[in-house]
């Protein structure tokens, strides 16, 4: 990351000794191996929130170009039925009429008699 040689990270080892001495040297170590691994630990967390806002970038750029590919599809559509059946009879006769509906009557509950025993369908128990 830093493209430190041996010889530099010996200086450094070196300087370190000189500033703190060899008796607080282990407790600087140690404060130092910590806040690189929260450095690490924050540097993973921004790479997985950049690689999500990315993705959700792919997802919407994706979307708007389906998107756009049907509503270009759609006036094609228009034309091509224009162009095969201009009056539209083709496609209304395509189309099935709804029968008319029965009216029910909603004073009177309908009315379902009892069966007989003979009567009933036999159960498989």
């Amino acid at each position: 990351m830093f493209e430190l040689s041996w010889g530099e990270i010996l200086l450094c080892m070196a300087v370190a000794v000189l500033i703190t001495g060899p008796e607080d040297l282990p407790r600087l170590m140690r404060t130092a191996g910590v806040w690189m691994g929260r450095a690490r630990r924050w540097g993973q967390e921004m790479q997985a929130m950049l690689d999500g806002f990315i993705a959700e970038s792919e997802r919407r750029h994706a979307a708007e170009k389906a998107e756009s590919a049907v509503a270009r599809e759609a006036p094609i559509t228009e034309r091509v039925a224009d162009v095969f059946d201009p009056t539209g009879a083709l496609r209304s006769s395509f189309v099935p009429e709804s029968p008319p509906e029965e009216e029910e009557d909603e004073d009177e509950p309908e009315y379902h008699p009892p069966q007989d025993e003979d009567e009933r369908p036999e159960t498989g128990a």
